[in-house]
């Protein structure tokens, strides 16, 4: 009501004003006017007596005697008219303004009938005004009442509503849960109505309330313990690849909205068993092997040899490399198994999906990508700790280079149980062909072509390993150097074999014979072992036997036995006595017959021995051994070898 009479007096104030400027602007209009008139009748007045003062003017000029008294009598004149014009005209203008004034005044009266009328109109709205607020208030202070006492009667409805809901819900979960390993249990139900009872309880709305706190304790209970049992569940089925298992797990912590954190959980927690898993599998104190003995690989060894073995205080390097290679294979096996259960982890996420909202599990984790994310993890962390133990550790070095055929045939069953679970790898891998064609490590594979450096061979070589998958890339590029000093300490060993049976050989010395047959008998010499001869066909058939696996390893140990052949063609070539005199005693007594007790031709004849010796050990033992690689047959440079060692026997007997 206030501003009401506020707006009405308002009101009033811009009427009078509007009044008093429409007022103003009339005065304005009408002396402005007024003044014009004055202005123009005084032009005509001035005008009017300046023609007669001319005229007098005239006058003058013919009369001489009258001058002064024209003058003055035309003066008076003008004098005269000029204030009879300006009194007509003060009478004119008053009496307009007269009717002006009386004009106004009864415009006036009219004004203030007109604002009587409203004020009273005013009065009579605000007394109504009055009389509704009135009634209104009265109107809404009853209506507030009610509301009031309705939404009191909403809040115990929706209370009431909430207790029969949690009721519902917590004989549902009674219903279904008989314990996780009972086969009457509905896990997935039990959950999810669990799951709803700890929003309810968590929420306040029902605390304080008896009836359900005495079941908040049996629903905690519950809850963990579904929990607890599902992660149970989940390891279990990843380890037995149990995919029904493992699909309960992932629905009962998807009811719990727990789905995305559970699994990076369990990931982390594989990802650290993966790292201890290589770093204690690499360790030479030989303590992961003494952890896993009850595996199957270890099963063979007796408990005592599984004792934890340190490298000062193991004094048996064949038992102690023994061991080492049980818990090396021992440790590859287990991060296949390990890698192969976050496979399965992997393959039922990206298949199931919730029983009532068919939201797939895989869209709600962060991590999509990680079972590629877990290989690379693998990868790099297997790396990183296998070249720092062998940085660290020469006698872990020496067991790699001396074993490394048996090594690498280990590695090669690794990474080839990977091949089947890299469904991210499935596709071809682009391969960088200059990287390859750089390299001389084979695939580990039996039936790829081995890469050599040969550049006619390059197309047909980057073809077949077009299909070559990262598992054997990486442990290729790991195996490399360990390769490259396997065969260079091949090499050496096969040199110093050949170096050390000429290093026993002595022969005769090179001079005339003499007429006394005495002298001759005095001269000795001492040849080549056949029993040596045989000792390094031996010693190259436990190499060539150790590399029976591997093609490239075994075209290797090839070429390190033709080098080694070729020093030996080189040592005989020396040894060979081709002084005909001195071969034939018997031309010195002028006797051309032939004198088997000749000491010259008898080491001949030892070194003939020994050529045909080592000719027919090499030629036995590479037959028993190519019939599984026959592409070393077509090494021209083992048989033009073959062929010369052949020679080399013809041409010391004649």
């Amino acid at each position: 009501m206030n501003k009401l009479q506020q707006g009405i007096n308002f009101l009033n104030e811009q009427i009078i004003l509007i009044f008093e400027k429409q007022m103003n602007k009339m005065k304005e209009e009408e002396v402005d006017h007024e003044l014009q008139q004055l202005q123009q009748n005084d032009q005509s007045s001035i005008y009017g007596n300046n023609n007669s003062l001319e005229k007098y003017m005239t006058t003058i000029n013919f009369s001489d005697g009258n001058v002064t008294n024209v003058i003055n009598s035309n003066s008076n004149n003008i004098n005269t008219t000029i204030n009879g014009n300006h009194s007509i005209n003060n009478n004119t203008t008053i009496n307009g303004k007269k009717e002006l004034i009386f004009h106004s005044i009864f415009q006036i009266d009219y004004l203030e009938q007109e604002l009587s009328q409203i004020t009273t109109q005013i009065q009579q709205l605000q007394f109504s005004i009055n009389k509704l607020q009135s009634t209104l208030s009265t109107s809404y202070f009853n209506l507030n009442i009610r509301f009031k006492q309705l939404f009191n009667m909403y809040e115990t409805l929706e209370l009431l509503r909430k207790i029969y809901k949690f009721l519902l819900l917590v004989i549902k979960v009674k219903k279904n849960y008989h314990g996780f390993l009972n086969s009457e249990t509905n896990i997935p139900n039990s959950s999810s109505a669990i799951y709803e009872l700890e929003q309810m309880i968590k929420s306040n709305e029902l605390s304080n309330i008896s009836i359900i706190e005495k079941e908040i304790f049996y629903i905690t209970q519950i809850s963990q313990e579904l929990k607890i049992e599902s992660l149970k569940s989940m390891k279990e089925g990843m380890k037995n690849k149990q995919q029904l298992l493992m699909s309960n797990a992932l629905q009962v912590y998807f009811n719990f909205n727990q789905l995305n954190e559970m699994i990076l959980n369990l990931l982390l927690n594989f990802k650290n068993l993966m790292k201890s898993c290589i770093k204690n599998g690499l360790d030479p104190k030989l303590s992961y092997l003494s952890q896993h003995s009850s595996h199957g690989l270890s099963q063979s060894l007796s408990q005592s040899t599984l004792q934890p073995i340190t490298l000062q205080n193991n004094n048996n390097n064949n038992d102690f490399k023994t061991l080492y290679l049980v818990q090396l294979k021992t440790m590859l096996l287990e991060l296949e198994s390990i890698y192969i259960q976050i496979y399965h982890l992997d393959l039922v996420i990206k298949k199931k999906r919730d029983v009532l909202t068919q939201i797939e599990f895989i869209n709600i984790l962060e991590n999509k990508n990680f079972l590629m994310n877990f290989w690379i993890d693998l990868k790099n962390e297997f790396c990183d700790i296998f070249k720092s133990t062998l940085k660290n550790n020469t006698q872990v070095r020496e067991i790699f280079i001396l074993e490394f055929p048996h090594i690498k045939q280990i590695f090669k069953e690794f990474s080839n149980a990977f091949i089947g679970y890299l469904p991210f790898l499935s596709s071809i891998i682009p391969v960088d062909n200059t990287t390859l064609l750089s390299t001389t490590i084979p695939i580990i594979d039996n039936h790829t072509t081995i890469i050599t450096n040969n550049n006619n061979n390059n197309n047909t070589n980057i073809e077949n390993n077009n299909q070559l998958l990262k598992p054997q890339i990486w442990l290729n590029e790991l195996l490399q150097p360990l390769e490259i000093q396997y065969i260079a300490n091949s090499k050496t060993k096969c040199f110093d074999k050949i170096l050390n049976l000429f290093t026993k050989v002595q022969s005769p010395p090179l001079s005339k014979l003499s007429n006394n047959n005495n002298l001759n008998n005095n001269i000795t010499f001492k040849g080549i072992p056949i029993s040596d001869i045989k000792s390094i066909g031996s010693f190259l058939l436990q190499e060539l036997t150790s590399v029976k696996l591997d093609e490239y390893l075994f075209i290797e140990i090839c070429k390190n036995i033709i080098k080694m052949i070729q020093l030996f063609i080189s040592k005989i070539d020396d040894l060979i006595i081709n002084d005909n005199q001195l071969l034939d005693s018997n031309s010195i007594n002028g006797n051309h017959s032939i004198n088997n007790n000749n000491i010259y031709l008898q080491f001949n004849l030892n070194l003939f021995n020994a050529v045909d010796t080592f000719y027919n050990t090499i030629t036995r033992m590479l037959k028993n051994n190519l019939v599984q690689f026959p592409k070393v047959k077509h090494l021209n440079s083992l048989q033009l070898m073959l062929n010369q060692l052949d020679e080399l026997s013809k041409r010391i007997i004649h």
